[in-house]
């Protein structure tokens, strides 16, 4: 599963970026590649025509605008890994024990867990992390790792912190959304 949204950290280098994907990817026709649409970011609608140029000329690879939210984890539970630079990659697919190739900057700063692979946006770079996705060494290494942001307290966390929330104190505020 490919997901690639615009680069906001160098928006210029983004479709450079989409390309070093395009080009890696052409390197393995027995794989199956499905791309997502990229978010409503500057620059989401050109990487969608490229993918979308693309696809129609590889016939291993889909283009899905959106599968919804429902769909897209249980279409994410069933790939071999995501591809990218989602946060879906650093975030929902540890708890999926799916493997993420992260690339380039756009979640620089993230932490992430030891199912993810970083990577720059290099070609080459690109490619060994694919190799290494299907490598039965690397599978055995990382399999059944646990998600380093889901530690099942979340909900327990927040609700401590909502009700030491004392609304009376709070009469001139606004509160828009809730």
């Amino acid at each position: 599963l490919i997901s690639f949204h615009p680069n906001t950290i160098n928006p210029k280098n983004t479709l450079i970026e989409l390309n070093e994907i395009l080009k890696s990817i052409n390197k393995f026709p027995k794989i199956l590649f499905i791309f997502t649409s990229s978010n409503a970011d500057s620059g989401g609608k050109k990487i969608n025509l490229q993918i979308q140029k693309f696809v129609k000329k590889n016939k291993n690879t889909f283009f899905i605008k959106s599968f919804g939210h429902k769909y897209f984890y249980s279409i994410l539970k069933n790939v071999d890994a995501i591809m990218g630079n989602s946060s879906s990659g650093i975030i929902e697919a540890p708890s999926l024990n799916i493997k993420t190739i992260n690339i380039g900057d756009r979640q620089k700063g993230r932490v992430s867990g030891n199912t993810v692979i970083n990577v720059k946006p290099i070609m080459k770079e690109i490619i060994t992390s694919i190799n290494k996705i299907y490598n039965k060494k690397y599978n055995l290494l990382f399999s059944n790792k646990k998600n380093i942001y889901d530690n099942g307290l979340t909900s327990k966390k927040i609700y401590k912190i909502i009700s030491k929330v004392e609304l009376n104190t709070m009469k001139h505020k606004k509160f828009y959304n809730l």
